[in-house]
């Protein structure tokens, strides 16, 4: 099963095909100066803060339950519960609406 990047490493830079991924242990010339000072917090190629765990589920009850996962300052998951669909379908309604700019 013969792959054509299968040995990139030894294929000289000036010869690998164009947007094929420098080998590992390569300095990427591309990198911005402050690649060892990056700031996760204001840099704008961030595209996705931290995001904690979510899981969605129905309780014993039959409510559907968002549950997000504790922070290591928080003691406790994060719980909301909507007691049927129709709550549910308000919900997305409402969310989509956010996400579409509050429209």
């Amino acid at each position: 099963m013969d792959s054509p990047h299968l040995f990139q490493d030894i294929i000289p830079p000036a010869t690998r095909p164009e947007g094929d991924p420098a080998p590992l242990g390569t300095v990427d010339e591309t990198a911005p100066d402050t690649a060892d000072r990056f700031d996760w917090n204001s840099d704008d190629s961030v595209l996705i803060g931290e995001q904690l765990a979510t899981a969605v589920y129905r309780n014993r009850a039959g409510g559907i339950v968002i549950r997000q996962e504790a922070r290591s300052f928080d003691e406790d998951d994060n719980f909301i519960v909507l007691r049927d669909a129709e709550a549910v379908r308000l919900v997305i309604k409402a969310l989509r609406r956010e996400a579409e700019g509050g429209a």
